[in-house]
C-alpha cells in the first residue's frame, strides 16, 4: 500500500484530499496529521488555519526525512502540505492574479522557509497550494461556470453557497461542516484528474507533482 500522510489548514480540506488521491491509485492510504480530528464526531481536537501548518513545518522542517521514516509509527512514502493561496497577505506575499502562480510560487518558497531549506526539499514532499482556497477545486467540480477564472476569484466559494451545497455564517463565509465536505469530497474526487485540473493551473500542478512522488518512491499503479 501507499502511505501518504497529508497537514492542512483546516479538518474539512482532508476528506477533499483523501478523495482526490485516492485517483492516483486504488492503493492509497491517507492519514490526516493535522488538524487532528476526533474521530467520532469528525472535528478538529486542535486550532486550524495556516499558522498551525506552519508551527507543524517549523518543528519538524530540519528532520523531516526522518519523521517520515518513523515519525509516526509508520512509515510515509509521500507527504503533502496544504495552504491555501488566499492567505498569502498575511506573510506579506500576495501578487496580482492573474497569474495564479505568481502568489502560489511565493507561497511554495515561503513553506520551504518554515521547513529550513529555502531549495532542497525531498521530492516525497508535496505542496498543495490552490488558488485562492480548496473550495476553488470543489467549485471547478460541481460548478458549470464557463466565463469565471476562480483561481483569480477572491470568493470562489459563493456559487457553492448561492447554488446549495454550502452554507454561509454570519459573514457570508462558508460553514466548515465536516459532513457537508465529506458529501463534496465524493463528488470531487471522480472529477479531480480531468474536470478540475483543466480549470485549475494550481490541481493541474498538484496532479503533476503527486505523480512525480509516486515515481520517485518507485511506486506504479
Amino acid at each position: 500500500m501507499i502511505r501518504i500522510g497529508i497537514v492542512c489548514e483546516g479538518v474539512t480540506d482532508i476528506p477533499i484530499f483523501e478523495a482526490i488521491l485516492q485517483t492516483f491509485s486504488d492503493r492509497i492510504i491517507v492519514q490526516g496529521l493535522h488538524p487532528e480530528t476526533d474521530a467520532l464526531m469528525g472535528k478538529s481536537r486542535r486550532s486550524n488555519g495556516w499558522t498551525n501548518v506552519k508551527k507543524w513545518c517549523v518543528e519538524r522542517g530540519s528532520w523531516i526525512e526522518q519523521f517520515m521514516s518513523s515519525g509516526i509509527g509508520t512509515k510515509l512514502d509521500i507527504l503533502i502540505i496544504h495552504l491555501d493561496a488566499d492567505m498569502a497577505g498575511e506573510v506579506g506575499i500576495k501578487k496580482d492574479c492573474p497569474p495564479p502562480n505568481a502568489t502560489t510560487d511565493a507561497l511554495r518558497q515561503e513553506i520551504r522557509r518554515w521547513f529550513g531549506r529555502t531549495s532542497r526539499i525531498p521530492q516525497s514532499v508535496v505542496f498543495a497550494t490552490p488558488s485562492k482556497s480548496t473550495e476553488t477545486w470543489i467549485a471547478a467540480a460541481i460548478e458549470e461556470q464557463s466565463n469565471i477564472n476562480l483561481e483569480c476569484s477572491t470568493e470562489p466559494w459563493r456559487s457553492l453557497i448561492d447554488n446549495g451545497p454550502l452554507r454561509a455564517d454570519a459573514q457570508g463565509k462558508p460553514v466548515k461542516d465536516p459532513n457537508t465536505y465529506r458529501v463534496l469530497a465524493d463528488k470531487v474526487g471522480p472529477l479531480f484528474l480531468e474536470k478540475v485540473c483543466a480549470k485549475c493551473s494550481e490541481a493541474n500542478r498538484f496532479r503533476g507533482d503527486v505523480t512525480n512522488a509516486l515515481l520517485h518512491c518507485g511506486i506504479e499503479d
